[in-house]
Formats: structure tokens, sequence, C-alpha cells
């Protein structure tokens, strides 16, 4: 996604002030409009403090996901993912592979190898150096296994860029919302897959 066309979308989408209450298919909106969508819907999805979320697209479906890490309560590390639902007026919950309670992986990497695998149309995502944490989202379900269990021999190879927002940096609770869509069009923009070298 070009950063430009991101970030012009979004500046038109606050002048006429988009209504997210409306209907949209999801797959005729910009990206500037799904981040809207994302931004509107803050309160489901928002980090505790020190997390730190991304806006991407994971599955390579057009549709965005916003996908967050902290660290609960009870000091394990937790991972949300939400996307824009296929109406295009909403957000919902991906299924997740972990239990609430369970320790669940670091992903806030910038730079991850991405395996594609065509035949299924997944995207693989390789968190971690030594015993990494390979996860892929297809139709809402989020799936994780090691990297050692990833077959990579007919797989394609890329690289993944993403842009994580830090909350201890940029915090959600207060901050105006003309700077949280703006980090998050940045966020968005940044986001990218591409052929490996």
């Amino acid at each position: 996604m070009n950063k430009k066309i991101c970030m012009a979308g979004l500046a038109a989408a606050l002048a006429v002030g988009m209504s997210v209450g409306s209907t949209y298919a999801a797959e005729a909106l910009s990206p500037s409009e799904q981040v809207n969508i994302l931004i509107a819907n803050v309160k489901t999805w928002k980090p505790t403090k020190g997390g730190s979320y991304v806006l991407t697209d994971l599955d390579g479906n057009g549709r965005l996901e916003v996908v967050t890490s902290y660290v609960t309560r009870k000091r394990t590390k937790a991972v949300g993912v939400w996307e824009v639902n296929a109406d295009g007026n909403g957000i919902e919950a991906c299924e997740l592979p972990w239990e609430e309670d369970e320790e669940m992986p670091e992903v806030t990497q910038k730079n991850v190898p991405v395996y594609y695998d065509a035949k299924a149309d997944m995207y693989y995502f390789v968190f971690g150096e030594t015993n990494g944490t390979v996860i892929a989202l297809k139709d809402g379900v989020l799936s994780c296994c090691s990297y050692e269990e990833l077959d990579i021999a007919e797989l394609e190879t890329q690289n993944g860029v993403l842009s994580w927002i830090s909350t201890s940096e940029h915090p959600l609770d207060g901050a105006p919302m003309e700077q949280i869509l703006e980090l998050a069009g940045e966020s968005c923009a940044a986001f990218s897959v591409k052929a490996g070298e």
C-alpha cells in the first residue's frame, strides 16, 4: 500500500466526515476508510498500557487488521487480532489458537520472513530468530505453529515489514483522534509483503 495514497485517502475521509455507521462492502473501501473503521473501534481492541499495535493485511484479502501485543496482569504475553468485517461497517475479532490465560508469542518485530503458499493462498509470518513462531490468518482464524513444523519446500520466500506503534510512546487514552488516525495511517502504509531476493 502506498503511504501517500493511504494518507491522502485518510485526509479526504476526515474532511468529508465519513460515517463509520454506514454499511459498505469491505472490498469497496480504501485502506484509509478501513483505517477509520479500525480506529473508530479503538475501545474494542486497545492494548493495555505499555502494549503495541500494528495495522496489517496478514491474509492478503484486502480487509485490514489491527494486531495488538501486550503484557497481561498475570505477566504473560497476549496477542489480539481484529479485522474489518465483510460488510465494511465494523470490526470482528479473529479466532485465536491460544486460551485466554496462555502465554502467547512475541510478535513485535519490524522485519519478518514470510512464506507464501500459492495453493492454499496463505501467508506464513515467522517471528523470533531461533525456534521461530509462525502465524497465519485465513478466513478470520489465526493459526500458529513452530518454524520446524512449517514445510517451506514449495513455498515462495518473501519479506514482511510491520510498523508497530507503542502505547508507551503514543498513548491512546486522551490522545487527539487526528493523531491516532495519522499514526495508524502511517502503520498501514508501512505494512508490506514483497518477494524475497
